[in-house]
């Protein structure tokens, strides 16, 4: 079996990876490494094989919810400014952190929303503008793909269950 048929049979990024390595595929694996947070229903849609919380609201909303979590032990696996489009006109984000929280606040984590959070708020569109639909579907597919990339790294990496 060549490696496209493998993945498009697999239809699993996590079971992908465990294929190239030679381990067994154990359903449900994928929610021992990673919390994803997002409000883009693409990324809800096409990824709900992992642990994925669809947050109500706009980009400010993840971010916070992200913050909540870092305050609670899970550390940040995806900078929350990952990409070059300014966050407060963004109508999608998407956050990668652990799924297991530490005993202790990360610090670098939180500095990192609270960059992120502080970011939001010096680039936010003027009130009253709004984005078309075919504009807000570019913006899905661009954080998608943003997710996507990160989720190939994060793939790559070598974590034990519960990292």
């Amino acid at each position: 079996m060549d490696l496209i048929s493998a993945y498009l049979l697999l239809n699993n990024p996590l079971a992908f990876f465990h294929y190239l390595k030679g381990k067994k595929w154990v359903e449900g694996e994928d929610k021992l490494y990673f919390l994803v947070l997002t409000n883009n229903p693409a990324v809800a849609t096409k990824h709900r094989n992992l642990k994925l919380v669809l947050v109500e609201g706009d980009v400010t909303a993840v971010y916070k919810r992200a913050r909540d979590l870092v305050h609670k032990g899970h550390r940040l696996l995806t900078h929350p400014l990952s990409s070059s489009l300014k966050p407060g006109r963004i109508p999608y984000k998407t956050v990668v952190l652990t799924a297991k929280a530490d005993q202790t606040v990360d610090l670098d984590s939180l500095s990192y929303m609270a960059a992120a959070l502080e970011a939001v708020g010096k680039s936010r569109a003027k009130p009253g503008f709004e984005l078309p639909a075919f504009v807000l579907d570019d913006y899905a597919a661009v954080d998608l793909s943003v997710f996507e990339s990160a989720l190939d790294s994060l793939l790559t990496c070598t974590m034990e269950p519960g990292y």
